[in-house]
């Protein structure tokens, strides 16, 4: 990654953050139409509905209509000659760690399968379930193939798996969560995402000239790709990959076929019928609900909510507005370089990738992601790091890697400075690497103060919604050992109910919890009116942390401080200076008269360093420079009351 990217994506970092921070995190889940026979069929209407607040000229605004409107009659006027393009796509299949091709970890064949009949139905290719003989039928003359090239130059069939519980914040929310830590280049590939999605969501896009760091279909495993393919299983009546051609359809600038009613608008193309609202199922007779206009209601369209069966025609009106999104928003597809053919083999092929950051307390420990893509066994390389263009650090590394297997590495833990940081990686084969433009990455991240909760116990309480069998919650110490848990709840008799536990803590102590959602849809608010408290002390403490409305996963990391403070602690300013350090440390006090009794250096684990009583204002130095790096806490006693202080050793 060359410098001025790494400085873009610095920029973004910084304020993306801002622009997260500012604003409610948007949840559209809460806004979905009721579901019909259990089914909602696209949500994509709710989706860009709050995306258009952020992104005031994306599709849906005047400003976006009038550009497209004018391409649309700049090319029926110049009777430009289309030629046959073929558009990248990349799927990240998000799933909970099943084998491949069970549940959300769909098989490849399953994504050939939709790749297939996105072909069928763009080309209308004679013969398949994508033909028709309707005059007003268009073939788009756009084809879709899976990409063999990652954004890192790496070779890839176009499938990229991902485990939900390891992406930030267990995947718990799409468009924060996943999306970022997964796409590939937006302006280049057709990112897709196939995951277990609640409420009985089929699938939904994104509008063109939204973010980018969103942009893309987002789909349900159980309604992606075609049930006529060898070795696929998709039951129901959306088995035969149509709602992923509708939700495409909706990325490539279409609306629904009943957007307006019966109103004067419409879906802004000409040849389709209007219709009142959404036809389901495959009528017999074709309906009419806007009789005063020309036209049966288009139930075979794609862009309708009739069942797969029953689809098979985009217009010629709406394959105008797909070819001038892809002359304008959407340009880069066209041109991507993206190639289709399988990149060569080499012999020699180490690859590494900055994966992620483990929150330790408010600490982070890198994930970097070493992969071999050389027929040759991988057996060693050389890993150098650096933090903030500082000096570089080498990591050797030994081992045993296949052509095509991925190994973890954990690099040392960073325990500051506090702020946006940026960690530069890289790797160097012991034999001459044949590809090495996969050989380093770069990535920034945040260490921000760790919170600290003043209690000797947690109250935990949580109110299940109408799934309680979905739903399970822990909470893990320092060590990584489950403190407390609960769940999965009985489904029949201890749905809406309220259970609560009281979880004895440890100073100086971090603990995690997380809550985990089997059905990616939270405990609030679209079946019951879950939720969850964590408090101080008692049902009467006050809040650390609460929630319920989420997707997969929520989560919250904290160090306990057990300490009483009274009125010594709460009328004296104390910190430490310097902080970080990485030699001595001086505890700064307020009143230099009144002297604390005593103080104890405890480490991450709650073990005890060692301990001094105080005496005069020498007793105030700390000597760390035999400390290991790490997150400590020094513990001040005053008579029968205590204070902690979180020192960082470099």
């Amino acid at each position: 990654m060359n410098k001025n990217t790494l400085f873009f994506f610095f920029l973004l970092f910084i304020f993306g953050t801002v622009l997260i921070n500012a604003q409610e995190k948007t949840n559209f889940f809460k806004n979905l139409p009721e579901p019909v026979n259990g089914i909602i069929k696209c949500a994509s209407d709710e989706y860009n509905t709050q995306l258009l607040k952020q992104y005031p000229e994306m599709m849906g605004s005047e400003r976006f209509e009038e550009t497209i409107q004018q391409r649309i009659q700049q090319i029926s006027n110049t009777n430009e000659r289309r030629l046959v393009v073929r558009l990248p796509i990349v799927v990240h299949v998000v799933h909970a760690g099943e084998p491949i091709g069970i549940n959300s970890n769909i098989s490849e064949a399953q994504v050939l399968s939709q790749i297939q009949v996105l072909n069928e139905d763009y080309r209308k290719l004679e013969g398949t379930n994508g033909f028709n003989t309707d005059p007003l039928g268009a073939d788009t003359e756009i084809e879709f193939f899976l990409a063999q090239e990652d954004p890192d130059c790496n070779p890839t069939n176009g499938i990229h798996r991902v485990l939900r519980s390891s992406l930030p914040n267990g995947g718990g929310d799409i468009d924060s969560d996943i999306k970022p830590a997964t796409i590939w280049d937006s302006s280049k590939y057709i990112n897709m995402w196939v995951l277990q999605l609640g409420g009985g969501l089929l699938g939904y896009a994104q509008f063109p000239g939204g973010d980018p760091m969103t942009d893309g279909v987002v789909m349900g495993y159980q309604y992606f790709g075609s049930n006529d393919a060898a070795g696929v299983n998709i039951g129901g009546v959306y088995n035969l990959g149509r709602t992923t051609t509708h939700e495409l359809g909706h990325y490539l600038g279409l609306l629904h076929t009943f957007q307006g009613g019966c109103g004067p608008q419409g879906d802004l193309v000409a040849d389709t019928p209007f219709e009142a609202g959404p036809n389901y199922g495959c009528p017999s007779v074709i309906p009419d609900t806007c009789p005063a206009a020309t036209g049966d209601d288009p139930i075979e369209n794609y862009m309708d909510y009739s069942d797969d069966a029953c689809m098979n025609i985009f217009t010629n009106g709406q394959n105008s507005r797909i070819q001038a999104v892809l002359s304008t928003s959407r340009s880069g597809l066209v041109s991507s370089d993206v190639p289709e053919i399988p990149l060569p083999e080499v012999s020699y092929d180490a690859s590494l990738k900055i994966l992620g950051f483990d929150d330790v307390c408010g600490s982070k420990v890198p994930n970097v992601q070493l992969t071999n893509y050389g027929t040759e066994e991988l057996t060693s390389a050389t890993i150098n790091y650096s933090f903030n263009e500082g000096a570089s650090t080498t990591l050797n590394w030994t081992g045993s890697i296949a052509q095509g297997v991925s190994t973890i590495i954990n690099l040392p833990q960073i325990d500051g400075p506090l702020g946006v940081n940026i960690l530069d990686a890289s790797v160097i084969q012991t034999n001459t690497d044949q590809r090495v433009c996969n050989d380093s990455d770069s990535s920034v991240f945040e260490i921000t103060e760790v919170t600290e909760v003043g209690a000797e116990n947690l109250f935990f309480s949580i109110t299940t919604d109408d799934y309680s069998d979905e739903t399970v919650w822990e909470f893990t110490n320092g060590s990584g050992e489950v403190v407390a848990s609960g769940g999965p709840y009985n489904g029949t008799s201890e749905d809406n109910t309220i259970f609560t536990a009281t979880i004895p803590i440890n100073e100086g102590e971090c603990y995690s919890f997380v809550i985990n959602d089997a059905a990616s849809d939270g405990i609030c608010c679209l079946y019951g009116l879950g939720s969850f408290e964590l408090r101080e002390n008692d049902i009467d403490g006050n809040i650390i942390f609460e929630g319920g409305n989420f997707d997969s996963q929520d989560n919250f990391s904290f160090v306990a401080n057990t300490l009483g403070v009274n009125d010594y602690f709460s009328n004296n300013d104390m910190y430490l200076f310097p902080n970080p350090s990485n030699n001595f440390v001086e505890i700064k006090l307020s009143n230099t008269i009144n002297l604390p009794d005593s103080f104890e250096i405890i480490n991450m684990l709650g073990q005890s360093i060692s301990k001094r009583t105080i005496r005069d204002l020498s007793d105030l130095n700390i000597d760390a420079s035999n400390f290991s790096n790490g997150v400590y806490f020094i513990k001040l006693t005053k008579e029968q009351s205590f204070n902690v202080l979180r020192l960082v050793k470099q």
